[in-house]
């Protein structure tokens, strides 16, 4: 599972940079085929959709898949969060992350079968 904050309409460099040194070699990369999920937030309206748009790319040139159709968007965080005791408070984000992460399981249980 990727966890992404946007910033400026992409990912941070930080996490870039490790997505690259993770690559290589590539023939032996620890990250090619593993199965990934993103999580993306950010303060902004929209949500991180250009980060996991940006992202989805970068792992699909490095053949590591990420669950299909799944987006997990969250605009706003700042208001969804109590920053004191650093946990969620939004109840639809929460709702939604509680049916995500039961499909990603699936997902992964269904892909160790097909290899």
């Amino acid at each position: 599972m990727i966890v992404i904050l946007e910033y400026n309409s992409g990912i941070p460099g930080v996490l870039k940079n490790a997505l690259d040194w993770a690559s290589r070699p590539r023939e032996s990369s620890v990250i090619s085929r593993k199965l990934v999920g993103l999580i993306g937030a950010t303060p902004g309206g929209l949500g991180p959709v250009y980060a996991q748009m940006q992202i989805r790319h970068i792992l699909k040139t490095m053949h590591v898949p990420v669950l299909p159709f799944q987006k997990v968007l969250i605009s706003q965080v700042h208001e969804k969060i109590d920053s004191n005791q650093k946990v969620l408070t939004d109840k639809r984000t929460k709702r939604y992350l509680q049916s995500y992460l039961p499909q990603f399981i699936n997902w992964i249980d269904r892909s160790l079968v097909l290899d």
